[in-house]
């Protein structure tokens, strides 16, 4: 094996001599790792992933997985990031027909002899 390791002697060392690395160590390294190839993934994305694949996830799974979560938070961004619609004015009332005015049908109507009209002899 090379000595040559873009992440630092002491991980490489480590795994070189037949010692088993820390979980920290692992994950500083794929931390950086996923810097470097632009996966944006946080350490605790990371960590997340790895325990999906201690408990026998297969790999394939765990990238459609990431890669709808991604589709779904770009999503989300998207329609947090639209303004509202603007409100618009409520709309007006219909005109009335003169039937149904409020002043006209609900007001008593007078008898006859009150109004000036005197019904005809003829009427009865």
């Amino acid at each position: 094996m090379n000595n040559y390791s873009p992440y630092g002697s002491t991980h490489h060392a480590s795994a070189q001599s037949g010692g088993i690395m820390s979980e920290g160590d692992v994950m500083d390294i794929l931390g950086q790792l996923a810097n470097e190839v632009g996966s944006d993934l946080t350490k605790a994305q990371i960590a997340a992933a790895m325990d999906l694949f201690r408990i026998g996830l297969n790999p394939s799974v765990v990238v459609a997985i990431t890669q709808e979560l991604r589709k779904e938070a770009a999503a989300s961004a998207q329609l947090t990031s639209t303004p509202p619609a603007p409100v618009s004015a409520p709309p007006t009332r219909p005109p009335q027909h003169q039937s149904l005015n409020s002043s006209s049908r609900y007001t008593r109507q007078q008898p006859y002899s009150r109004r000036g009209y005197s019904p005809s002899p003829s009427m009865y």
